[in-house]
C-alpha cells in the first residue's frame, strides 16, 4: 500500500513538472502556497481517503476506500478534513538526512528507524519543483499497521483529473461523481 502511494506522488509530481512554467522558489515552504489544485491521500491500514481541492477550495471531493470498497464522502465531512487536514498531517523534525537544493528545486528527506525491524520506523520527504510540491510521510510501527501521507500542490486540471482516474481502489462510479464534483 506505501510503496504504491509513493509511486503515485512521483508520477503526480513528474506530470506536474512537465506543465510547470518557470523556477519558482524551491523552499519547502512553497508547497503550501501553491496555486492549482491540492492532491492529498492518507492511508492507515485497510483504509485510504482521498481528498482534493481546486485553487481556492472552491471545490472538493473526497472518497474513502475501506477493504476495497469506495465510497464519495459527504459534503460537510470532506469540508471537516480539509480543515483537519494538517492535523492529519505529521511534519517530521528538520534533522534531514539528505537536503539538495538547486535553483527551483528542493529535495529533503530524513527517517528513522528499520522497516524490517519490530520497531518499524518513519520516513519524510519533500520534493518541490517549478512551484509544485510533495510532501511524503509514511510510519511503519514494526506489527503491520502504519500509516502514509502523500500530500500535492500546484496540480493543474490534467493532472488532478489523472490522479483520480489512476487512482486503482476507487470504482468508476466513484471517480466519475469526484470529477464532477470538481468541474473536471
Amino acid at each position: 500500500m506505501t510503496k504504491r502511494l509513493f509511486l503515485a506522488a512521483f508520477a503526480a509530481l513528474a506530470l506536474a513538472a512537465c506543465g510547470a512554467e518557470g523556477g519558482k522558489s524551491g523552499a519547502p515552504q512553497a508547497a503550501a502556497t501553491a496555486p492549482g489544485y491540492t492532491l492529498d491521500v492518507f492511508a492507515r491500514n485497510d483504509e485510504q481517503i482521498y481528498l482534493i481541492s481546486s485553487p481556492g477550495d472552491d471545490h472538493l471531493a473526497a472518497a474513502r476506500v475501506v477493504d476495497h470498497n469506495s465510497s464519495v464522502i459527504a459534503p460537510d465531512e470532506a469540508r471537516s478534513l480539509l480543515a483537519e487536514r494538517q492535523q492529519l498531517f505529521h511534519p517530521q523534525p528538520d534533522n534531514n538526512a539528505v537536503d539538495i537544493r538547486a535553483g527551483g528545486f528542493s529535495l529533503k528527506i530524513n527517517g528513522d528507524g528499520d522497516t524490517n525491524s519490530k520497531e518499524g520506523g518513519s520516513a519524510h520527504i519533500d520534493i518541490n519543483a517549478g512551484g509544485h510540491g510533495v510532501s511524503i510521510d509514511a510510519q511503519d510501527n514494526g506489527d503491520n499497521s502504519g500509516h502514509a501521507r502523500v500530500h500535492i500542490t500546484g496540480a493543474d486540471h490534467d493532472t488532478a483529473r489523472k490522479f483520480i482516474s489512476d487512482a486503482d481502489d476507487l470504482s468508476a462510479d466513484v471517480k466519475t461523481q469526484m470529477l464532477q464534483s470538481l468541474g473536471l
